[in-house]
């Protein structure tokens, strides 16, 4: 999980260094205000998801602890990486050194907005695991009518 933030931080530093050498991009605050409402927003309906999944239907527990651990896994990537942006937002607010704003800006800017992106392929994940879950809840009805057929 570390090694996919880390290469996000790394591309949205070096992409925010090249546009802010090379070129006369500025991002306003406003921009950046827009973008962190925007990741915060779509954090706080993804930890929502993620903290509210209900496995207690699977019955089987090696399914459950799977799809549990699933679950754990994107509600600690949102966390990192809310963390991550909250902390690069507040820098970009703060820091007024010449020449580094417009830099440190722009990485807000970059890295909030793979951020978004990133949140969305989790929103899919989140999907999935639901209905992961209502199939696996489905599997073991089933199974269990067969045996009570049997019976």
């Amino acid at each position: 999980m570390w090694k996919k933030f880390l290469a996000y931080l790394l591309f949205s530093i070096v992409v925010a260094v090249v546009l802010s050498i090379f070129t006369k991009i500025e991002v306003d605050s406003g921009v950046l205000n827009t973008l962190y409402t925007v990741a915060g927003v779509i954090f706080s309906v993804g930890m929502s998801i993620a903290i509210s999944a209900k496995t207690d239907q699977v019955t089987k527990e090696s399914n459950r602890k799977s799809i549990r651990g699933s679950y754990k896994l994107v509600r600690n990537s949102f966390m990192l990486l809310f963390g991550i942006s909250t902390a690069l937002f507040i820098a970009a607010q703060a820091y007024t050194i010449e020449k580094l704003p417009a830099a440190l800006d722009l990485l807000c800017a970059i890295f909030l907005l793979a951020s978004i992106v990133y949140y969305i392929f989790n929103f899919i994940k989140l999907h999935k695991l639901g209905e992961d879950i209502e199939d696996q809840i489905l599997k073991e009805r089933k199974l269990e009518e067969e045996k009570a057929d049997k019976n």
